[in-house]
């Protein structure tokens, strides 16, 4: 056999299997076991360290997110109230544009769509913007 044969046969990792026939198993409560080699331990990548610049930006963003998450908290309690305490026959909708053109109606049937609808509405953009709050901390 030549020296290079020798030094593979040698750098190979040993496999130790234990075998136990089923019989032994049962009697003792023994389950078949192999060991494997272990694996070297591999560095673990370093977090980036931020910069002065990085950080104020970072913290900027995340301020700006929660003023607009505030903000449409208190749009989502604002409609929870007025669903809560609105008087269900003299509740009126307005709806009017930039140019001045407006809408106007109390039906019943309408404004519980309208806040049904804001409610849903708000509580999505509350999730996206607790999403991305957390994806930029």
């Amino acid at each position: 056999m030549s020296n290079v044969a020798t030094a593979q046969k040698i750098e190979q990792p040993k496999t130790e299997l234990k075998v136990v026939s089923k019989t032994d198993e049962t009697k003792k409560g023994v389950k078949p076991t192999a060991k494997a080699p272990k694996a070297t331990a591999e560095p673990q990548a370093q977090p980036k360290i931020l910069t002065l610049e990085e950080i104020k930006r970072k913290n900027e963003v995340l301020s700006r997110l929660m003023e607009r998450h505030e903000s449409v908290s208190r749009k989502l309690k604002s409609v929870e109230n007025f669903q809560i305490s609105h008087d269900r026959d003299t509740a009126t909708v307005l709806v009017t544009d930039a140019s001045g053109e407006s809408f106007e109606s109390n039906s019943p049937k309408t404004i519980k769509q309208l806040i049904d609808f804001w409610k849903k509405e708000f509580n999505e953009a509350l999730t996206a913007l607790e999403e991305e709050i957390r994806a930029n901390a």
